[in-house]
């Protein structure tokens, strides 16, 4: 008998970003660039829905094959190991995503799933360089994204504004907080049928 084999996305129920951007300005001749650093503290969990999808038996998915993937578009930004930390375990993450549809780049650590355990907790650390503007995108059933940094004239663009900014002299802070319902893909899916960064 043929076996197809197709990637099952499985998103968060809850994912909260806390970070801190710290921008420079740089010259080169009469331009100016702006550079920032940001530290993001990303944590969250998952538990394994029932699967409603045609085709699929909960009974066949490799959930010893599992993968943890994040997405990264610029891949030289990454300053630091990514460590994730899943229930209480640590992995290293590997260059390299194979999940279309999550996103074009990005590291992926396999981290196999125990169907015995109902809860999936997660947290992890991004150092990362990055020039003119910072994206993230709405992945959790509810994702929650704060954000502080000394720039003192932030633009805010995307599909969603902050529910909560202040902008003062000695800079801003801002946090969004996004529903599932909110977005144009549902929490999980077979193949590559969804894009989620047309939500960033």
């Amino acid at each position: 008998a043929q076996v197809n084999i197709q990637n099952l996305i499985l998103l968060p129920e809850n994912v909260i970003i806390n970070g801190k951007i710290d921008p420079q300005i740089r010259y080169r001749g009469i331009y100016e660039a702006v550079l920032y650093n940001s530290q993001i503290d990303m944590s969250g969990n998952f538990t394994i829905p029932v699967l409603n999808l045609p085709n699929i038996e909960i009974v066949d998915v490799l959930w010893d094959e599992a993968r943890f993937c994040l997405g990264v578009t610029d891949m030289r930004g990454i300053q630091d190991n990514i460590i994730v930390k899943f229930n209480e375990n640590d992995y290293k993450s590997f260059p390299g995503l194979d999940a279309p549809g999550i996103a074009s780049s990005g590291v992926q650590s396999n981290i196999p799933i125990s169907t015995s355990e109902n809860e999936f907790n997660f947290s992890l650390q991004i150092n990362l360089n990055g020039s003119d503007q910072i994206n993230f995108v709405p992945i959790g059933e509810t994702t929650i994204v704060e954000l502080e940094s000394s720039w003192i004239s932030p633009s805010f663009t995307g599909s969603f504004l902050p529910t909560t900014r202040e902008i003062n002299d000695s800079g801003f802070s801002a946090g969004w907080k996004v529903l599932h319902l909110n977005r144009n893909f549902p929490q999980f899916w077979l193949g590559d049928q969804y894009s989620v960064e047309e939500s960033s």
